[in-house]
């Protein structure tokens, strides 16, 4: 999210990652980036806001789903209580939600072959890192755009974004056949049983 609003570099977003990574994940990477001098308390804190109006959006958007209420969760001693201005996040995910639906209707099936063109050579130089790290996915096994989100540790709205940016490109060609055409991509876990997962308050320390 912060690479996409275009708050931090992606050797930040490294960096910052390998220090976590030392301190046994007891540093959250926001306060990381923070006392790096990359990004400022009003950054992150609109960081969290954009986070929350996807996932609001993706809730208008979804057409099924199971969702867990869990009474008497108690807010984790390490949550930092961020204010958000809830009018403006509904508003703005009211708006998105036409955003996914466009997505959607640009997406090849999500169990359609994908795969890589000839063109991909002769426009490598200006590829993003994105775009790098799904074409070497892609040649690495991948087939798919749901193969990609299983293999891929990415924001599903960024890849999205991605994999249109190359077909409309022509670095990817993507076959429309397939057996079971799934556009409608639903959040992960989004059925579960009330048994195996409880809802818990959003958590900025996890950034």
């Amino acid at each position: 999210m912060l690479l996409r609003l275009g708050m931090i570099e992606a050797e930040q977003l490294s960096a910052a990652l390998q220090e976590q990574e030392r301190t046994g994940q007891s540093r959250s990477l926001g306060s990381i980036l923070i006392a790096r001098g990359w990004i400022s308390d009003d950054e992150l804190a609109q960081c969290i806001e954009d986070q929350c109006i996807e996932i609001v959006a993706r809730v208008i958007s979804t057409q099924q789903g199971i969702f867990v209420y869990t009474r008497g969760v108690q807010v984790p001693r390490r949550t930092e209580i961020v204010p958000l201005n809830a009018d403006r996040i509904l508003l703005e995910a009211t708006r998105r939600t036409d955003e996914l639906s466009t997505l959607l209707s640009l997406l090849p099936p999500s169990a359609a072959p994908i795969a890589i063109s000839n063109r991909i050579d002769e426009l490598a130089d200006s590829l993003t890192d994105i775009e790098v790290l799904v074409a070497a996915t892609l040649q690495s096994g991948a087939g798919s755009l749901a193969e990609l989100t299983e293999h891929l540790a990415m924001d599903e709205l960024t890849l999205w974004r991605t994999v249109i940016s190359m077909r409309e490109r022509g670095l990817l060609v993507a076959s429309e056949e397939s057996p079971m055409d799934t556009r409608t991509l639903p959040p992960r876990n989004v059925q579960s049983s009330p048994r195996e997962e409880e809802m818990t308050p959003f958590d900025p320390e996890r950034l």
